[in-house]
C-alpha cells in the first residue's frame, strides 16, 4: 500500500491496484494461515482504509460506505481486506464441505464450531460481497442521516441508465474534481456547519446571509448571494445538452440560452421550458433541466411537472389540429390557400411578367404545365426565367419530408 501510495497515480488507479494486487495477494494467506475475521479487522482493515482515505481525501470523520458500495450505486465497489478474507474462508469451507473425500468431510463436520459457522451461512462469494453492501445501505439509510442523505435520494428517484452514466463520466474526472464527487457523495465537505460539527470552527453560518452553511445551503438553493453562481451551473449544462442535441438529424432545437432560437417562440413567456427538440417523426420534446440538491429531486419533478402539464396539453392539441384529424382537411386547404393568394397578389406586381397560380381568379399553372405536374405557381418573367412555386404549410417537423416528396414532380 505504501508503494501504491508512492506513484504519481489519479486515486481510481491507486484503487484499481488494490483491488486486483493487494487483495489477490493476500488471499492465499487468507485462506490457509490461521486468522479471525476480528483480527483483520483490527489490524488490516485499519490499514487499507487509512491509505483509501488519503488516495480520495476523505477526512477521518467522513464514511466510507459510500465509497464500499457497487458502480450502480453510486459507489466504487471496491471493499476492505476483512471481505476479502470472510470469501476466502468461505471458499475453503466449501471445500471441505463438498470433497469426495470423507476424511476431508470429517474435517469439516469437527471444525463446524462458532467460529466458522459465520463462513459455512455463505454458499458463494458473491452472497458475501451481497451481504457487506447490504449493511452499508442500510447503515446510510438508517443511521448516517446527514452523510447518507444524497443516497437516500438518488437510490429513489434516479433512473437505472442515470447510475451508469454516472459511473462512466465519474471515472474520467481529474483527481481533483474526482475526489470533490467522492466528498460531495458523503457530505464530508469541509462547510461551516460541518467544521462546526468536527470541532474545528465555532460558528456554523454562512458569511455571507447568516444562516446555517450546509452543502444544501452552497451548492444548490438556499444563499441568495450565490443566485448568479446557481444560474451558471444551470446554463452550462443546459448550453452542453443544446449543442449535443441540435446534431439531431432532421430535427429544429430551441433553447432558453443566447444563441439558439427561443423556446418561447412556439410556447410563448409564460410556459417557456429550458429547451424544445421538434424532430422529423413529428415528436415534440419539452426539457426542463433542473440542477438542485439530490434530496429536491422528487419535489421538484412534481413541481415542473405540474407547470408544464398545461403546456403539453396544448401542444398535443396543436400537433392534433395541425396535422392529425381528417376533420380539419378542410381547415388545412383553406390556409393553404390563404397563403397562395397572398402570394400571388404580391407577385403579379412585378413588371412585366406573366403570373399563373392554383387559385381562382388567376390564370392556372395546367396552362403551361398540364394537370400531371401542376404547381401551386408559376412567374414568368421578361428575360426569360421562370420561377416554380410550390407552397406547403406543414408542421415544421414535417419541412424536409414535405420538400424531399415536392422536389421529383418539379424535377420532372
Amino acid at each position: 500500500m505504501s508503494d501504491i501510495d508512492s506513484k504519481p497515480l489519479h486515486p481510481k488507479n491507486k484503487l484499481l491496484l488494490y483491488s486486483r494486487y493487494v487483495l489477490s495477494k493476500l488471499a492465499w494467506h487468507f485462506t490457509v494461515a490461521t486468522l479471525s475475521k476480528t483480527w483483520v479487522t483490527k489490524n488490516i482493515d485499519s490499514i487499507a482504509n487509512k491509505y483509501i482515505r488519503r488516495w480520495l481525501e476523505v477526512p477521518i470523520s467522513g464514511t466510507l460506505s459510500t465509497v464500499f458500495l457497487t458502480n450502480n450505486k453510486f459507489g466504487l465497489s471496491i471493499y476492505p481486506p476483512s471481505v476479502k478474507f470472510i470469501q476466502c474462508q468461505t471458499v475453503l469451507r466449501k471445500a471441505l464441505k463438498s470433497s469426495p473425500n470423507e476424511s476431508t468431510n470429517d474435517l469439516w463436520r469437527a471444525t463446524s464450531n462458532h467460529t466458522n459457522i459465520q463462513y459455512d451461512a455463505y454458499n458463494s462469494t458473491k452472497e458475501v460481497l451481497k451481504d457487506f453492501g447490504s449493511g452499508h445501505e442500510n447503515k446510510l439509510l438508517n443511521q448516517l442521516t446527514r452523510q447518507g442523505s444524497f443516497f437516500c435520494s438518488i437510490t429513489k428517484f434516479a433512473l437505472p441508465q442515470i447510475n451508469k452514466v454516472w459511473s462512466i463520466a465519474q471515472s474520467k474526472l481529474p483527481k481533483n474534481i474526482y475526489n470533490f464527487t467522492i466528498r460531495y457523495i458523503n457530505n464530508s465537505l469541509p462547510t461551516r456547519k460541518n467544521l462546526n460539527r468536527w470541532a474545528i470552527s465555532s460558528n456554523s453560518d454562512c458569511s455571507f446571509c447568516l444562516s446555517p452553511e450546509t452543502l444544501l445551503h452552497i451548492l444548490v438553493a438556499g444563499c441568495q448571494f450565490y443566485l448568479d453562481r446557481f444560474t451558471w451551473r444551470h446554463n452550462s449544462v443546459l448550453n452542453f445538452l443544446a449543442h449535443t442535441l441540435q446534431t439531431v438529424d432532421g430535427s429544429t432545437l430551441y433553447a432558453d440560452l443566447n444563441g439558439f432560437k427561443s423556446p418561447s417562440i412556439l410556447t410563448g413567456d409564460t410556459y417557456r421550458p429550458d429547451l424544445l427538440l421538434s424532430c422529423s417523426n413529428g415528436s415534440l420534446y419539452v426539457v426542463e433541466l433542473n440542477t438542485g440538491y439530490e434530496t429536491n429531486l422528487k419535489n421538484n419533478v412534481k413541481r415542473k411537472k405540474s407547470k408544464y402539464r398545461e403546456l403539453l396539453r396544448q401542444l398535443e392539441s396543436l400537433l392534433h389540429v395541425v396535422a392529425g384529424c381528417q376533420c380539419y382537411l378542410d381547415r388545412f386547404t383553406w390556409r393553404h390557400n390563404s397563403i397562395l393568394n397572398f402570394l400571388a397578389n404580391t407577385l403579379q406586381t412585378v413588371n412585366g411578367s406573366a403570373l399563373y397560380a392554383d387559385v381562382p381568379g388567376f390564370k392556372s399553372p395546367s396552362i403551361i404545365t398540364g394537370d400531371t405536374y401542376r404547381p401551386d405557381l408559376l412567374l414568368s418573367l421578361s428575360n426569360g426565367s421562370l420561377y416554380v412555386v410550390e407552397l406547403t404549410v406543414g408542421y415544421e417537423t414535417n419541412l424536409e419530408n414535405n420538400v424531399n416528396r415536392k422536389k421529383p414532380n418539379i424535377k420532372n
